[in-house]
């Protein structure tokens, strides 16, 4: 049996790998990119999480669960653990898109099923995936 440090197995320290500003500027450019196109697919109704996000006291529970929560607890599930049992598994392309592939149907029912808005959640754990790859951390996905 082998022994590893549970910090150690997710990769979570410090990498200087990627500039800090060089990281902001990618998670800007995502945010944005997705935000422009899904503005050209098509929509399927109201989703799910609109529905929820009717209150001032939902949005607010929702805020902070979605910026501090959601994907600290994503990164280490995604680009921690699953991407390392994975890559142990099949190797780096199948730590790459299989991460992509799961996060991305974690958010389906988010999106009401909302085939393109996946894709593009999809294209995001690609990308997120590449710079843990790359970084050998999940500090800079974060």
């Amino acid at each position: 049996m082998r022994r590893t440090s549970f910090t150690d197995y997710i990769d979570l320290r410090r990498s200087h790998k990627f500039s800090t500003r060089s990281l902001i500027t990618l998670g800007v450019t995502s945010a944005l990119s997705v935000l422009l196109i899904s503005q050209f697919l098509p929509s399927s109704g109201e989703t799910p999480l609109e529905k929820l996000l009717t209150t001032r006291s939902a949005i607010v529970i929702f805020a902070i669960f979605g910026v501090a929560v959601a994907p600290l607890l994503e990164e280490i599930i995604f680009r921690g653990f699953l991407f390392k049992v994975l890559w142990e598994i099949g190797g780096t392309k199948v730590a790459l898109l299989g991460t992509a592939a799961l996060f991305a149907l974690l958010h389906a029912g988010q999106l009401a099923g909302n085939w393109g808005s996946v894709v593009l959640i999809f294209v995001v754990g690609c990308i997120l995936s590449i710079v843990r790859y790359r970084s050998n951390s999940i500090i800079p996905s974060l």
